[in-house]
């Protein structure tokens, strides 16, 4: 699905000082653009998609799907890009439901990879949490 960067009135309100972050590191630019930051600092990155605006999130989510997809991760970064991809999904899921049933079937395939093939992303479940588990929770959010 091709999707439109989206615009300033997409941002909404920006007297939130995270949300003002989020877009001035993120506004205007293309999930293509974005990869340099996702691989700088994946947890920095995902901190901006955390305090977005629904709209922006739903477009920028693909972003960290494809830098996740792309696997040229930093050091490190492959445990943690998946833990934010599966916490920042399930935050919104429970904010927003209406509007990530909208792209969850486009995520809903490397959440399903990722939870299978926990291991393969260096993530260990004493410190990232049972990927299945929250697979299922997300599941079930969006079943509702």
């Amino acid at each position: 699905m091709t999707r439109k960067i989206p615009c300033s009135q997409d941002w909404g309100d920006l007297s939130d000082p995270d949300a003002f972050d989020s877009y001035e590191k993120f506004y205007q630019k293309s999930n293509d653009e974005m990869q340099v930051e996702f691989k700088k600092n994946v947890i920095q990155s995902c901190s901006g998609l955390r305090w977005m605006p629904i709209k922006p999130f739903m477009y920028y989510i693909f972003g960290l799907k494809q830098y996740i997809e792309s696997n040229d991760f930093g050091f490190y970064d492959k445990s943690d890009a998946v833990s934010c991809f599966f916490e920042l999904i399930n935050e919104k899921a429970a904010t927003y439901p209406e509007n990530v049933k909208e792209i969850y079937s486009e995520l809903k395939p490397l959440l399903d990879y990722i939870s299978e093939n926990q291991s393969e992303y260096d993530a260990d479940v004493d410190i990232y949490g049972d990927f299945g588990r929250k697979n299922d929770e997300i599941i079930k959010m969006m079943s509702n």
